[in-house]
């Protein structure tokens, strides 16, 4: 069974990346942080709460945000690590702090393998994000009139890619005002007068009160149009409040790095590795409810499941998920506590070693009717 990577077929990634991010935030929550079981003690819901094992990380991303708003800077942080590491979820983790507590504007794309055809939709879902976060906020009515006539006929070339520029263009389209579409066979004069556009468009949404964080993810993915128009933003010397915060894989690292090499020497660079087997116990604790268990029987499993997964965040996440459908770590009522064996866990030879063999017996398990539609779906 082959799952390919691509728009039509998010099942796939979406499972990743709530896995992932269940992996980082710790699985199985209730409301009130605790492991939740059903009837059975048998399977268990999800809920991200809370990030486990990248404080450092997590400081530099405010830090940059902290330079955004206070130096009235532009910023450049570089995410990436190995597929699975929980890059998104990391990055995810500055929304709140990006609206609730500096009134900013967090918008985001994201590119897509094999969707190389479709040029700048990354960039333009990050626009069109924008675009509506600033229609929503309080100040609009006062600030409208500024960024139409910021934007002005620019607003046009932008219309046909940024769904939701509507409230920010003129009341009467000027003769000789033209819209460009994603399929638009653009020569190099418009193409010029393209990118120039989007700058005016991010200098005009950018406001000293309202920093903005501009999220791309799977940067390794984007098509070579994407990647010239992303130079061109980078580079501009007069935008401010703008934070750039840019996530690719490690493993297809070639085409992202060679967009950063020569960038300014303030880039941020964040690597995200493998969770420590310190960040793990933090993890079983924290989900398990430490109260109720005995702190060393955590302290083993943390080190079991490390020595499995080597702290791969994502085959973490699965490693607990299998071994708790296998009873093998289960919810007793009787004792209001989770209960498990290290020593049974480890001698079971059912439970697999790698993740593929997991991700592979989990697929197994499925009823047929499903199995049939993911062929389809692929």
């Amino acid at each position: 069974l082959q799952l390919r990577h691509r728009p039509a077929s998010l099942y796939i990634s979406n499972m990743t990346d709530k896995s992932t991010c269940s992996s980082l935030t710790g699985s199985f929550y209730n409301k009130d942080n605790s492991l939740e079981a059903n009837e059975q003690g048998r399977s268990a819901s999800f809920a991200a709460l809370k990030l486990f094992g990248r404080t450092e990380e997590t400081a530099q991303l405010r830090e940059a945000l902290h330079g955004v708003m206070h130096d009235h800077t532009t910023r450049i942080v570089a995410v990436h690590g190995d597929s699975g590491m929980g890059k998104t979820c990391l990055v995810e983790s500055l929304r709140e702090k990006v609206v609730d507590r500096s009134h900013g504007y967090f918008c985001s794309g994201k590119f897509f393998q094999n969707s190389t055809h479709e040029t700048y939709s990354a960039i333009m879902a990050a626009f069109s994000d924008l675009c509506d976060l600033v229609v929503q906020a309080g100040d609009f009515e006062q600030r409208k009139e500024k960024i139409r006539a910021a934007l002005g006929s620019d607003g046009y070339i932008l219309a046909g890619l940024i769904s939701s520029i509507g409230p920010f263009l003129p009341p009467e389209k000027e003769n000789g005002d033209e819209y460009y579409e994603r399929t638009h066979a653009m020569d190099k004069a418009a193409l010029t007068r393209f990118r120039l556009a989007c700058k005016n468009f991010l200098r005009a949404m950018s406001h000293e009160d309202h920093p903005i964080v501009l999220f791309i993810d799977d940067l390794q993915w984007a098509d070579e149009g994407s990647r010239l128009l992303i130079s061109t933003l980078l580079e501009d010397d007069e935008l401010r409040h703008v934070l750039f915060v840019l996530a690719y894989r490690e493993e297809e690292s070639k085409r992202a790095e060679s967009l950063l090499k020569g960038r300014r020497d303030d880039i941020v660079d964040i690597q995200v590795g493998n969770l420590t087997q310190g960040a793990i116990e933090e993890l079983l604790s924290s989900s398990m409810g430490s109260s109720s268990l005995n702190s060393q029987k955590v302290s083993e499993l943390s080190k079991l499941v490390k020595s499995k997964t080597q702290g791969h965040p994502f085959h973490v996440c699965q490693y607990l998920e299998f071994i708790h459908a296998e009873g093998l770590l289960a919810f007793s009522r009787e004792s209001s506590s989770w209960e498990f064996d290290v020593g049974d866990i480890q001698q079971q030879t059912m439970v697999p070693e790698s993740l593929v063999e997991i991700l592979g017996l989990r697929i197994d398990r499925l009823p047929l009717s499903v199995l049939q539609t993911l062929m389809v779906a692929a």
